[in-house]
């Protein structure tokens, strides 16, 4: 229901005639290569409802503001039969909120956004909220297709009805008008473009009432970060440069960030993301922060246990001056092991698991709390690449496999007890996802997947009560609640 073409989708915005107010202070100047960080445009606890109403308020010309009546209907889910679906008005914050929510986004991105495309948040291009009659035939019919459309707006700005410009190329698709289609058709295209850009083919969000479980077989072929990716499950994986033309071609960009990659792909021009940026930061503060996941240093396991193709296992420890060794089977359930061998490099903690290819991968936490990975040369190889940091520390790493793919994911642990998790851009890729917070608070983890393909956690607070939670689905970037099980583990 909310299928598109991404070869035309970038200028879904860029057309649109724009006209802002720029603020005066900038905390940061504009780096073309990285318009935003992945961890800013996932952060979608920024701000809640009752704040987002809070800070429209705060404007006295704002045309979406409380204060000024305005109403829109709300946001009950997806589905791909019926689409995105409506209910009674509420208010512009719980809009905004809803679709932050459902679609893991920072609600700042869109407020900075409608500032960007309309000035709505302000209100310095005056309020129109009246939506133009259907024009049948088209003048310009968006994306070339046949059948009626809506003029773009026809002011300097303020033009509530296509709010975020969302499928307003020139002149608009009508099923798109209307401030709360934008903003959560926008905010999907958004974090959908995001993702497939840093080549995660399968993402897709499945939440009570939000099942978007037709987003992979979603053709893809938009904007792509740097590396070994695939944009489609049927595709093969290609290595990207990360480059890409903007500016009507007349500049190229390498893409830092998924985000980046996701707003360029929404406004394929560095004036427009450099007034994105202008704004966000007079507001919020830099658009590229990074998650500060500093752990306690060297807490984790010294052992981990993994399989091979052959059905071997295979022992991963380290020891007390951080050398590495590891042991297998001689046959696959043998009670004969190998002598112990040495990989290079010093850890203090290390986890294993096997990839979707059957190589086994290595993730470990050095004594400074840095985080490295390597992997396998080959099936049941004895030879294994050199250790590639990851961003961030860790006090411990424990990692499991999504069954429907076949990626590998992480889980971290935090001195402060925050838990992180991500996971591999693609199966066997080098590459990962930016880091991600779930709720709750432990002192150390373990992960396996279940049977059905579900992750399953489980994990020791500090006070050394249990706790489990698991993926809402397969795939899934959603888990449940933390329950109690009972009975208490060694206290951290």
């Amino acid at each position: 229901m909310k299928k598109q073409f991404f070869t035309i989708l970038a200028a879904v915005a860029a057309s649109v005639l724009l006209t802002v107010i720029n603020p005066t202070t900038v905390s940061a100047a504009f780096n073309q290569n990285n318009i935003a960080s992945d961890y800013v445009f996932n952060n979608s606890g920024t701000m809640n409802a009752a704040q987002i109403d809070a800070f429209l308020n705060s404007f006295p010309s704002s045309c979406i503001s409380t204060n000024r009546g305005f109403a829109t209907p709300s946001l009950s889910g997806y589905n791909p039969s019926q689409g995105f679906l409506y209910g009674g008005n509420v208010s512009a914050g719980t809009v905004i909120a809803t679709a932050s929510q459902a679609y893991d986004l920072n609600p700042q991105i869109i407020l900075a956004t409608l500032q960007k495309e309309q000035s709505l948040v302000s209100g310095s291009a005056g309020c129109h909220y009246e939506t133009p009659p259907n024009q049948d035939p088209c003048p310009n019919p968006p994306y070339g297709k046949s059948g009626p459309c809506v003029t773009a707006c026809q002011y300097s700005g303020g033009c509530v009805y296509i709010a975020l410009g969302y499928d307003c190329p020139y002149y608009c698709v009508p099923s798109s008008t209307g401030f709360s289609k934008q903003i959560i058709k926008a905010a999907w295209k958004l974090k959908f473009v995001q993702q497939r850009s840093l080549g995660n083919y399968n993402w897709n969000i499945q939440k009570p009432g939000w099942d978007n479980s037709d987003d992979p077989t979603t053709d893809y072929d938009g904007y792509m970060t740097q590396g070994s990716l695939k944009r489609n499950a049927s595709s093969t994986p290609t290595s990207y440069d990360g480059y890409r033309p903007v500016n009507s071609g007349g500049l190229s960009v390498h893409l830092d960030s998924g985000a980046t990659a996701a707003l360029y792909s929404y406004t394929p021009f560095t004036s427009g993301n450099t007034n994105f940026v202008n704004i966000f930061e007079s507001w919020f503060g830099p658009t590229t922060a990074t998650a500060s996941i500093i752990l306690e240093k060297g807490a984790g396991s010294p052992i981990s246990l993994a399989l091979n193709q052959d059905g071997s296992l295979e022992i991963f420890g380290v020891a007390d001056n951080d050398s590495i060794f590891y042991k297998y089977q001689l046959t696959a359930s043998s009670l004969s092991w190998s002598a112990w061998s040495k990989i290079p490099g010093g850890l203090r903690a290390i986890a294993a698991e096997t990839n979707s290819d059957g190589r086994i991968q290595l993730v470990g936490v050095a004594s400074n709390g840095n985080i490295y990975t390597s992997s396998q040369a080959a099936v049941n190889s004895t030879s294994w690449s050199a250790w590639s940091p990851l961003d961030g520390a860790l006090r411990n790493t424990t990692m499991a496999r999504n069954s429907s793919d076949g990626s590998l994911e992480i889980f971290g642990v935090a001195s402060n007890g925050n838990i992180y998790h991500r996971r591999q851009t693609a199966p066997n890729a080098i590459t990962w996802e930016p880091w991600s917070q779930l709720p709750g608070a432990l002192r150390t983890l373990s992960a396996e997947t279940n049977s059905d393909g579900r992750i399953q956690l489980v994990g020791v607070a500090s006070n050394g009560n249990i706790y489990t939670s698991s993926q809402a689905a397969v795939n899934s970037t959603s888990w449940s609640a933390w329950s109690p099980l009972d009975g208490a583990l060694r206290k951290y």
